[in-house]
């Protein structure tokens, strides 16, 4: 009887994975199938294991080692020199391998290629031929314009110099981006290296940002009707232009008035807070600037109704202190806007809190109050006092007419007083006009609706 318990317990414990006592696991009942569970589970995880290594080694081909110099032939092509410039840039053949050399430190070797829409996912792939041994180089993807959007290095010393590096990057808009492969000094070589590119779609959805781009105002732009359009994140460059259609006169001297409006429109989505840098993309040169900005009922009444902007009431106005800034010192500014639709932004020379007058009527009684018609001062000056004609004895204050040295037989001595008044613009001295820079970035409002 005890021998036949004994190898019971025996037979048992060859059934069961030696693992499954380490895990605290009991013996089953009799009967219990377990090698053929333990076979049904380990072969489903070995299926479903391999798939998933299948689908992110189609991912990510690098994670597994694969990279576009393993299943692409030798290269077929050399670089064009000089392509030293984006203007001068080699035009890449998708999935081909090109043969590249710096012939210098200073070598820069140019690469582009075409995206046909967004958000395609891009893979850059760096590797080295049998023959090159040494050698270092920094490798660059740039947008349109020239701006970085990713870098890397790679060295011939490299554990696997064959495979080399592949960098994956998704490209946020369709058009032309750039590959620029330039030699780093200290590790300089002549030897050759290989470069290839692939372009497939990505999961990733939604419009891009445009960054790095600029552009320029386009004129005229004096009124709201010919508003330059502002995109989010692409610097604009205006400048004020000189005028000589009017003059504002002093007693001694005449003098072209200045600030003409530059105009720009953007188009927000609403609930977003902007961000509104001046002299970011390049420094600003000389003097500072007058900028406001207005929502779209007012600047309908200013372009179809004649309102003088001083008149209206802007959502923001401020003077930018870009005045004797180097560039490194950018003014922003937040500014939140709740409702969706067109704002327009006026920028002009920046301008001062003084009011000097420009029209003036007649104070007879000399309390104050103007009750007379049209007279003139001095430009800018708030009043004054001039001799009118008068039949009467007695002026409108009470004075005797013409009794005194200064008011002769027959004039009234009345106040001129001031009835409307203008800005005054703070005009840089030496340049009188220069360019500025802005740029639109916006965010969501944290934490609303």
């Amino acid at each position: 009887m005890i021998h036949r318990l004994l190898r019971t317990v025996l037979l048992l414990s060859c059934a069961i994975p030696l693992g499954a006592f380490a895990q605290g696991l009991t013996v089953p009942g009799g009967g219990t199938p377990v090698s053929s569970a333990f076979d049904d589970g380990f072969a489903a995880g070995l299926i479903q294991g391999r798939l998933q290594g299948h689908r992110e080694c189609y991912e990510n081909p690098s994670s597994c080692s694969i990279h576009l110099s393993n299943v692409l032939p030798p290269a077929q092509h050399g670089e064009r020199e000089p392509n030293d410039t984006m203007v001068s840039a080699n035009p890449l053949i998708l999935d081909t391998t090109f043969w590249g050399q710096s012939y210098g430190p200073e070598d820069r070797d140019w690469f582009y290629l075409v995206t046909p829409e967004p958000n395609f996912n891009l893979t850059v792939n760096v590797s080295f031929p049998p023959e090159t041994t040494t050698g270092s180089w920094n490798v660059s993807i740039r947008n349109g314009v020239g701006m970085m959007l990713a870098q890397f290095n790679v060295d011939a010393s490299m554990e696997n110099p064959r495979a080399g590096v592949s960098y994956q990057t998704i490209l946020g808009l369709a058009g032309t981006y750039y590959v620029l492969i330039q030699p780093n000094r200290e590790r300089f070589s002549h030897q050759p290296y290989n470069l290839a590119v692939n372009l497939r779609e990505s999961p990733i959805d939604g419009p891009g940002f445009a960054g790095g781009y600029f552009d320029v105002e386009i004129e005229p732009n004096n009124m709201p009707g010919l508003a330059t359009r502002v995109t989010r994140g692409v610097s604009m460059f205006g400048m004020v232009n000189l005028r000589f259609d009017a003059a504002l006169c002093s007693d001694t001297d005449c003098e072209f008035a200045q600030d003409e409006p530059d105009w720009f429109v953007y188009n927000s989505p609403g609930n977003e807070i902007v961000n509104l840098g001046f002299c970011e993309r390049a420094p600003c040169g000389e003097g500072d600037w007058s900028v406001r900005v207005f929502d779209e009922l007012t600047a309908t009444l200013i372009q179809e109704h004649g309102l003088d902007p001083d008149q209206a009431a802007p959502l923001v106005s401020f003077n930018t202190q870009t005045q004797g800034t180097s560039g490194d010192e950018p003014n922003l500014w937040h500014i939140g806007l709740r409702q969706p639709g067109m704002y327009y932004m006026r920028i002009g020379h920046a301008r001062t809190l003084r009011a000097p007058c420009i029209e003036w009527a007649i104070d007879s009684n000399r309390n104050g109050l103007v009750d007379g018609g049209a007279c003139a001062c001095s430009f800018g000056t708030a009043s004054c006092e001039i001799n009118v004609p008068t039949t009467n004895p007695f002026c409108d204050d009470g004075s005797e007419s013409g009794v005194d040295e200064e008011t002769p037989m027959g004039q009234c001595a009345v106040d001129c007083r001031c009835t409307a008044t203008t800005g005054e613009v703070q005009v840089p001295d030496g340049p009188v006009t220069s360019q500025y820079n802005f740029t639109i970035n916006t965010s969501p409002f944290g934490g609303r609706p």
